[in-house]
């Protein structure tokens, strides 16, 4: 490309700037601003903000949940492991049994008691004894 034409783009190039910019300036006469449109401004981005911020508290809440609930279903499985394996019979199962020790072994129903008892509390010590 020779140095004239380069200098003819350049001139059309400013040429159409200026013109451009006249055409703004021209712009400006019609274009009135109103009062409030800096305070409508302003209350939209205040509006923008505060979304934003609800939106991470949310978020955080949210993600405070997960953590709680990743961390608690163990903990739950766990109790639920401990519940059954100390758990023991009621009261309602002990006379039962000692009801029926009473009748098969032709004994009174306190020795039936007592034996219901004693085989409740070997149950309840296997339970708890350590593995070797």
């Amino acid at each position: 490309m020779s140095e004239s034409h380069h200098d003819a783009d350049f001139d059309n190039d400013n040429h159409d700037l200026h013109e451009i910019e006249q055409r703004i300036r021209a712009a400006g006469s019609y274009v009135r601003v109103s009062d409030d449109l800096r305070p409508r401004t302003l209350e939209a981005a205040r509006s923008v903000c505060d979304d934003t911020l609800l939106e991470r508290r949310m978020g955080g809440f949210f993600v405070c949940v997960l953590l709680m609930f990743c961390l608690a279903s163990p903990v739950v499985e766990l109790l639920g492991d401990y519940q059954s394996r100390f758990s023991g019979a009621t009261s309602v199962e002990v006379h039962r049994k000692a009801a029926e020790l009473s009748r098969r072994s032709d004994i009174g129903p306190q020795w039936g008691m007592c034996e219901a008892f004693s085989q409740l509390r070997q149950t309840q010590a296997s339970r708890f004894r350590l593995p070797r």
